[in-house]
């Protein structure tokens, strides 16, 4: 639903904080150093945020809205579509990637790997693990 371009204008009060947030993020992307993955994850959830408030604000749109809308357009409301968006991401990264389950949750955003394995469970049908292990997904 964002547009795939913008532009950030002078006036807007929110264009020097994402100014400074995409400063910070292309240093983090301009060389690997210790904790630079990190670093960068956070920077573009920063980012995001204050695309997202810049964007509902000048739709002139509330949260309640936002999510109405949301849902009319895409079926299912903003988390359950986040949701299932990391699921995907998580499946195909178990079927894939050597990445450990703990390095999954922290990638995708979830707070522990207990977290993510509950929510991988209650969308997926069974937990990270066994999905990888069971391997029937794979070619």
């Amino acid at each position: 639903m964002l547009p795939a371009l913008g532009h950030l204008r002078g006036p807007l009060p929110q264009t020097g904080s994402m100014r400074h947030s995409l400063r910070l993020l292309s240093e983090e992307s301009a060389e690997e150093r210790a904790g630079s993955s990190f670093a960068r994850r956070q920077y573009g959830r920063l980012l995001l945020l204050e695309i997202l408030r810049t964007y509902a604000g000048t739709a002139r749109m509330s949260g309640t809205a936002f999510a109405v809308r949301f849902r009319a357009a895409a079926g299912v409301p903003p988390h359950a579509y986040l949701t299932r968006w990391r699921m995907l991401l998580a499946r195909r990264a178990l079927a894939h990637d050597e990445v450990t389950v703990a390095a999954l949750a922290t990638q995708l955003g979830y707070g522990s790997e207990s977290s993510f394995s509950h929510a991988f469970k209650r969308e997926v049908g069974e937990p990270p693990l066994r999905y990888r292990t069971r391997g029937e997904h794979q070619n």
